[in-house]
């Protein structure tokens, strides 16, 4: 209805949904108000996490507490602790001797301090990445180990559905973190993962890179292409090094591969829908792609029609397609 909710005062503002309220900050201090515009929490605090089931974390000058959505007191950590993150998961990571572990909101210890690193990864779950000598693994809150710090390196995906885990090999393991399925890791290079964690494009040991889904089954295999998207609108960008063409130009001085590089559109099956004639091409939106052929802009659609031939050569374009 266009009604100012939140009146605009202040250095910023994000609406925290376990509490149907707002934190805001001002002048370097953060507080929290109600949708009314009451205040909760004054606006006092060098930082308030977001709560979890009506607690938070929070912070002013380098004193830690668990607070309520009233900005009471529940408990005073730093009386004992110095370093404090909060886990979404109602424990709360605590730094002890340098050595991370959790307590719950009243200050009782859930996971011993014997982790190097600990911080959240997945907040539904409540399952944690950790650390120790080096190597990552996954606990869950209880601090049961589900995956042994045996891995070199780990990501999560945004929407935390999928851990990935980077062996001393170099390979990748995909972790299914909902359902506790380890994806075995024949792939060295995880290039990009869909947001929803549900297919992957990866590089192999020759260099080129294929699809696959979220239990590692290869969709497209790597026999062709140097770079691939993940799909989207069920199409996926892709890049070709043409190594015929470059052969001849290799030896000149100011010799680029990436002049040679030319980027195409192909279906979930594998088929070119569009060829790999352009030097660079976006990702499709409403069926239609944005194209640029010998330095030229088009419009294109995902059939490979010309819905917008500005001035390309439309002979050259017509020849290169036939190809």
């Amino acid at each position: 209805s266009g009604k100012e909710i939140v009146p605009c005062i202040y250095d910023y503002v994000f609406f925290d949904d376990d509490i149907k309220a707002f934190h805001v900050g001002q002048n370097d201090k953060v507080g929290v108000i109600a949708t009314d515009g009451e205040t909760l929490i004054s606006i006092d605090w060098d930082y308030i996490s977001q709560f979890y089931n009506g607690y938070a974390l929070a912070e002013v000058s380098n004193n830690w507490s668990v607070i309520d959505v009233g900005g009471n007191l529940i408990t005073n950590i730093s009386s004992i602790y110095h370093d404090a993150d909060w886990l979404f998961n109602g424990l709360i990571a605590i730094k002890k001797d340098n050595k991370w572990g959790c307590i719950d909101i009243n200050n009782n210890v859930q996971i011993g301090f014997k982790y190097d690193v600990i911080k959240c990864g997945s907040r539904k779950s409540g399952k944690m990445i950790v650390a120790r000598n080096g190597r990552f693994g996954l606990i869950d809150k209880q601090g049961t180990e589900l995956i042994k710090c045996q891995y070199v390196r780990v990501h999560k995906l945004p929407d935390e559905s999928i851990v990935m885990l980077q062996k001393v090999d170099k390979y990748w393991n995909l972790y299914n973190v909902e359902q506790e399925v380890m994806i075995p890791g024949n792939f060295k290079n995880l290039r990009r993962i869909s947001e929803d964690g549900s297919y992957a494009s990866f590089e192999s040991e020759n260099g080129l890179c294929g699809l696959i889904d979220e239990k590692g089954t290869i969709i497209i295999t790597p026999n062709k292409y140097r770079a691939m998207s993940v799909p989207h609108e069920g199409f996926i960008n892709v890049s070709y090094f043409d190594v015929e063409l470059a052969s001849f130009f290799e030896d000149d001085e100011d010799f680029d591969e990436d002049d040679y590089v030319f980027r195409g559109l192909i279906n979930m099956e594998g088929k070119e829908i569009v060829p790999c004639i352009y030097e660079d091409l976006s990702v499709p939106e409403n069926g239609l792609i944005v194209a640029t052929f010998r330095g030229k802009k088009c419009i294109l659609s995902t059939n490979n029609e010309l819905v917008f031939s500005n001035d390309i050569d439309r002979e050259e374009w017509e020849r290169m397609n036939k190809i």
